[in-house]
């Protein structure tokens, strides 16, 4: 990475490792160490997924599908009690 990113050889980084190093400005750093406890995943049943998918699909859609006709029924109310009609406009 030090060679691609600075067009320069492997040889020179090695020289300025060194030289950091000697006068300590390069040091290793202590990593703690700790231990994964946690169980991998189980296997994924995709079938039981796709499942999952078309029905939360399916819910959406009677859902949208509801409030659509619910809009139609409020304008067909609204329509029906306040609408302009042509015997409104005689009196």
């Amino acid at each position: 990475e030090f060679a691609r990113r600075t067009r320069l050889g492997r040889s020179t980084y090695f020289n300025i490792k060194k030289a950091l190093k000697a006068d300590g400005q390069l040091q290793a750093v202590e990593v703690p160490h700790f231990t994964l406890t946690a169980e991998p995943p189980g296997a994924v049943d995709l079938e039981e997924e796709v499942k999952s998918v078309l029905k939360q699909e399916q819910r959406r859609i009677d859902q949208a599908n509801l409030k659509q006709q619910e809009e139609q029924e409020y304008r067909d109310l609204d329509d029906r009690f306040f609408g302009d009609t042509e015997e409104d406009d005689d009196d």
